[in-house]
């Protein structure tokens, strides 16, 4: 018996005997498998009952502990039962053949065949049949069966994720417990996926028996090629013998596959919530490998890329006419972490402070921090962002939405420091540069103790003509109306932004001393009318400064230029739109005149 066979013994042991009375019928069902795909790796008796190994190898000890009794025997239901969709019985294959589903594939795709179907579809196929035969596979009842049927169907494909269907909360007998349906499929998904050694394709079987077409001749060699799989508590390792290019690129592709639903998965265990006092996780996080070149030589040779063409694509001067970019996305991160944690935490005292020197600029926050997961699958991952993540995004709109925070710090420095550590965690120190082809070096030593993050721009040559005074007065034109201080330290002295007001208390004093030469004894002529708003989508303050005769001559017309910053003469206004307290443009399309504007969405 596996650990979790061991725990549903002990815990509930009719449930156990109803598992093992299931595991006979599976057995005779999944004979029917080769009939229906001999070209196709073995998905019998021994592939199943190694995923449900494998399952048990996957969780530790104290996650296993963590499950209640339903829980484990669900999941070890799904085990057996998950691909029970590929072994339909010839007398049911002209039933599922003609069904609307089969049909409406097959009018887009009149190609298609019944074997490619069944195999594309089977975990569909999978739920069905367990819906319709909960009683003959010995199954306790119906909402048991609709458990089961779910968490099979979630081994492949089907978005686990969307809390209306894979309901974190599920009950499926009377009583205060409950089933967590998104976990119990994470975890069978990998799994499944995982079961990719040699057991699966028996010696003698793939010595003399070899399929015909090409992509199962993959399939199999991908089988043979791998020998050993070990699982620690948070990472799986494959030792690999691979014997010619196409098979390494089918196991490269696969192991690919393997660390993307492995990622996934962690998303979808990261996102559950509202599950009481119940808290759901999974160590294992990362694969290796270990490859033994057999009579080929891999020269590794690839499709890639130029990381300052991307950067400079996707977060470039060009693009935003703006050679400071990095320096405010590394304070909007900051800023965002600072915000979410206080969500979190209504306690919490947001600190960001930023030390400025010659070479280097550092940020320093006592936000959430990251770990391991997020470092891998959020900041090192282009386009894609931790604060998109649904359990997240549901409480909190970040000023970042797009995920090129970390690339466009290369806009700015050849490479960067980063210190981070979160509540649950170990602390993290590491450096990356532009190159792709690097890994991101991790330090034993490090200096923080407590949760945040301290990133360092060490700066390229280029940033030398920009004194202490260029960047703090960029971080206060900006970063306008954030509801915490950021303190920067530089020259020696410490400087507090605040935020600042939305009405121009001095508009009319800029006025006057931006008279023309001419106009400077008839300021009294001149008269602003200032008006503050504020609702859920915007606040802000607008001044319209007018002659007090009610004149139609412009007033901005006895203005120098320097009054508008930008010092364009088509448009006499001054529109500064903000998102969220952090600057996004000065607006010179407003049709309007002689308006002075500061916007906050």
């Amino acid at each position: 018996m596996n650990s979790l066979e061991v725990k549903l013994k002990e815990l509930n042991p009719n449930l156990f005997g109803k598992l093992n009375d299931t595991k006979d019928e599976v057995k005779l069902l999944l004979t029917q498998y080769i009939k229906n795909f001999p070209d196709y790796t073995d998905h019998s008796i021994n592939h199943t009952e190694e995923v449900f190994k494998i399952v048990s190898m996957v969780l530790t000890d104290e996650e296993i502990q963590n499950l209640n009794d339903d829980e484990i025997y669900i999941l070890s239901m799904a085990s057996y039962l998950h691909d029970i969709g590929m072994c339909i019985p010839e007398d049911k294959i002209k039933k599922i053949a003609d069904t609307e589903e089969l049909v409406k594939e097959r009018e887009l795709h009149p190609e298609i065949s019944r074997e490619k179907y069944l195999r594309d579809n089977h975990h569909t196929l999978s739920k069905k049949f367990i819906l319709e035969e909960w009683e003959n596979l010995k199954i306790p009842n119906e909402k048991y069966a609709e458990a089961i049927a779910l968490v099979s169907e979630g081994h492949r494909v089907v978005d686990i994720g969307n809390p209306e269907i894979y309901q974190p909360k599920y009950t499926v007998k009377t009583g205060r417990s409950f089933v967590c349906l998104p976990y119990l499929a994470a975890v069978l998904r990998i799994a499944d996926e995982l079961d990719i050694t040699n057991i699966r394709t028996p010696g003698l079987l793939t010595k003399y028996y070899m399929p015909d077409n090409d992509k199962s001749v993959l399939e199999w060699n991908k089988h043979i090629a791998n020998t050993l799989m070990f699982i620690t508590e948070n990472y799986v390792e494959f030792e690999i013998k691979c014997s010619n290019h196409s098979m390494l690129a089918a196991l490269e592709d696969q192991f690919n596959k393997i660390a993307d639903v492995i990622n996934y998965c962690q998303k979808v265990i990261r996102n559950i919530s509202n599950t009481e006092n119940r808290f759901f996780s999974l160590r294992l996080d990362q694969i290796k490998n270990k490859i033994k070149y057999e009579n080929f030589d891999p020269k590794g040779i690839k499709y890639s890329f130029d990381v300052d063409n991307v950067i400079n694509a996707f977060v470039g001067e060009n693009l935003y006419n703006d050679k400071l970019t990095s320096l405010r996305e590394l304070i909007q991160n900051s800023i965002d972490t600072c915000r979410y944690k206080k969500i979190l935490n209504p306690n919490y005292i947001p600190e960001i402070k930023l030390f400025i020197g010659k070479d280097k600029i550092k940020i320093e926050d006592n936000g959430l921090g990251m770990d391991e997961f997020i470092i891998k699958n959020y900041f090192g991952k282009l386009c894609s962002s931790f604060y998109q993540q649904e359990s997240v995004k549901k409480d909190y709109d970040s000023i970042g939405q797009f995920g090129v925070g970390v690339f466009s710090y290369f806009l700015m420095a050849d490479y960067i420091d980063i210190e981070t550590k979160t509540q649950k965690s170990e602390t993290l120190h590491f450096r990356l540069d532009k190159d792709p082809k690097n890994y991101f070096h991790f330090f034993k030593k490090s200096e923080r103790i407590y949760p945040g993050t301290s990133i360092t721009l060490n700066l390229k040559n280029d940033y030398d003509i920009f004194t202490s005074s260029d960047y703090v007065t960029y971080i206060k034109d900006k970063f306008r109306y954030i509801e915490f201080p950021i303190i920067v330290d530089c020259d020696q002295e410490i400087i507090e932004i605040f935020a600042q007001d939305y009405e121009e208390k001095k508009l009319k004093e800029k006025i006057n001393n931006s008279l023309k030469h001419q106009y400077k004894s008839s300021s009294d002529k001149i008269d602003v009318f200032t008006h503050n708003f504020e609702n859920q989508r915007y606040e802000g303050s607008i001044s319209l400064f007018y002659f007090k005769n009610f004149s139609f001559d412009r007033a901005s017309y006895w203005l120098n230029d320097d009054f508008f910053k930008k010092g364009s003469r088509r448009k006499a206004n001054m529109i500064n739109v903000s998102q969220k307290g952090v600057l996004i443009s000065n607006e010179e399309s407003i049709d309007y005149t002689d308006v002075y504007c500061n916007l906050n969405l």
